[in-house]
C-alpha cells in the first residue's frame, strides 16, 4: 500500500517533465510564457510534496493514516479537474502545481514514515521498496501521460490523470485500514543494530542537525531539475518527443533499481556511509553531462552522454530518498525521527522549489 501511494504521488511529480515539453509547444494559457515559467508547475507540485509535511503528521496523529490518504485522493482528483478548466498559466501553477502537490504530500509522507519503523532490521529495503514506487511510477505514467497528451488532449489528460490518481489513492487506503501501525512517536520493539547510536544527545546537538538540514536541502534543490529537463535536452540532441519520455523512463526505472539495491546494501554496510557515496556520485555524474553538453563532441557522443548520464543519475540521486529517513531513524531513534521528520522534508521542499526556479532562470 506504501509503495502504490509513492507510486502515485511521486510518479505524476516526476513525470511532468512531459507535460512541461508538451507546454512548451503550445499557446492560449501558456502563450509567452517562458519554459522557466511553465517548469514553476511541476515545482510547485513537488517542493509542496514535501514542504507540507509538518501539517501532515498531527493530521495522521488525529485522524489516523487512512483519512489523510483519502484526503489525498480527493485532492488528486479535484487538482485534475480544476486544473482541465485553466485559462491562464496561474490557474495551472495553483491547480496542477500547489494543489496537486498538497495531495502528494498527504500520501508521501505518510508512506516514508511508516515503512521504516516497522522493519527494523531492513529498514534500507523496506525503504527502498517503498520509495522505489517512485522511480517506478515515472516509467509507467511518463509513456502514459505522452499517450493521452497525444491522443486526447492536455486537458482531458488531467482530467484522467486526476481520476486515475485519486482510485490508486483510495486502494491504497482501503489496504491501510487492516494495517496495524505504531504511533509516530513509538519505537518499535525490535531494534535494529544501527539504532545503538546515540539519539538523545546528537537531537539536542543543533549543529547536528542544521548540518543534516542544510545537506537535505541542498540536494533537494539539485535533485529536481535533471528529471524536469531531461525530456528538453533530449529533444535538441534530436531525439522524438516519444524518445525524450523514454529517456526519462529509463531514468525512473534506475531510480527504482538503485533505491532497492542501495537500500539492501546500506542494511548491510551502513546507512549514512552509502548516503554520502550516493550523493557523490550522483554530483559527479551532473558535472560530467554538463562537460559533454558544452564540450565539441558529436552528437552521437553527446547522445550516448546523455544515456548513460540517465542510468548513473537515476541509480544514484534516487538513493538519497530512500536512505534519509533510514539513516535520520539510525541516529536520532524512531522517537527522534518523529520529531525532525516534518521540519526535514519542509526544508528538502523548500530546497526543490528554490533550486527548480533557479535552474529555469538559468535555462
Amino acid at each position: 500500500a506504501c509503495a502504490l501511494l509513492v507510486f502515485t504521488a511521486c510518479g505524476i511529480n516526476f513525470s511532468f517533465g512531459v507535460y512541461q515539453e508538451h507546454y512548451d509547444t503550445l499557446g492560449g494559457p501558456f502563450r509567452d510564457a517562458t519554459s522557466g515559467q511553465i517548469s514553476v508547475i511541476g515545482t510547485l507540485a513537488s517542493s509542496m510534496m514535501m514542504i507540507g509535511a509538518p501539517a501532515v503528521d498531527p493530521l495522521v496523529r488525529w485522524y489516523g493514516t487512512p483519512a489523510a490518504v483519502t484526503l489525498s485522493g480527493i485532492l488528486f482528483v479535484v487538482s485534475g479537474l480544476a486544473a482541465s478548466f485553466g485559462t491562464h498559466l496561474w490557474h495551472f501553477q495553483l491547480a496542477q502545481g500547489f494543489l496537486q502537490g498538497c495531495a502528494a504530500c498527504l500520501a508521501y509522507i505518510p508512506a516514508v514514515v511508516i515503512a521504516p519503523r516497522l522493519f527494523p532490521a531492513h529498514r534500507g529495503l523496506a525503504t527502498g521498496v517503498v520509495t522505489s514506487g517512485t522511480g517506478l511510477g515515472g516509467v509507467m505514467w511518463a509513456p502514459l501521460l505522452r499517450h493521452a497528451l497525444t491522443r486526447l488532449g492536455y486537458r482531458t489528460t488531467l482530467v484522467f490523470a486526476g481520476l486515475f490518481a485519486g482510485v490508486l489513492i483510495f486502494s491504497a487506503a482501503t489496504a491501510l485500514l487492516r494495517v496495524d501501525t505504531l504511533p509516530l512517536n513509538q519505537e518499535h520493539s525490535n531494534r535494529s543494530n544501527n539504532d545503538e547510536c546515540p539519539q538523545s544527545t546528537e537531537i539536542q546537538q543543533p549543529r547536528i542537525l542544521l548540518a543534516h538540514v542544510m545537506a537535505s536541502s541542498f540536494q533537494s534543490a539539485a535533485y529536481f531539475t535533471p528529471i524536469y529537463f531531461m525530456s528538453s535536452l533530449a529533444r535538441s540532441l534530436g531525439f522524438s518527443e516519444i524518445s525524450g519520455a523514454n529517456i526519462i523512463a529509463l531514468c525512473n526505472l534506475c531510480n527504482c533499481a538503485g533505491k532497492i539495491l542501495v537500500g539492501h546494501a546500506a542494511d548491510k554496510v551502513g546507512r549514512l556511509k552509502l548516503l554520502s557515496i550516493s550523493t557523490t556520485v550522483s554530483a559527479l555524474a551532473t558535472f560530467g553531462i554538463a562537460a559533454a553538453a558544452t564540450s565539441p563532441l558529436p552528437l552521437s557522443a553527446q547522445r550516448t552522454s546523455l544515456l548513460l548520464y540517465a542510468v548513473t543519475y537515476g541509480s544514484s540521486a534516487g538513493a538519497y530518498v530512500a536512505l534519509l529517513p533510514t539513516a535520520m531513524i539510525d541516529q536520532f531513534g524512531v522517537s527522534g525521527f518523529a520529531k525532525i521528520n516534518g521540519t526535514l522534508y519542509m526544508y528538502r521542499g523548500i530546497g526543490a522549489l528554490a533550486g527548480t526556479f533557479i535552474a529555469g532562470s538559468l535555462m
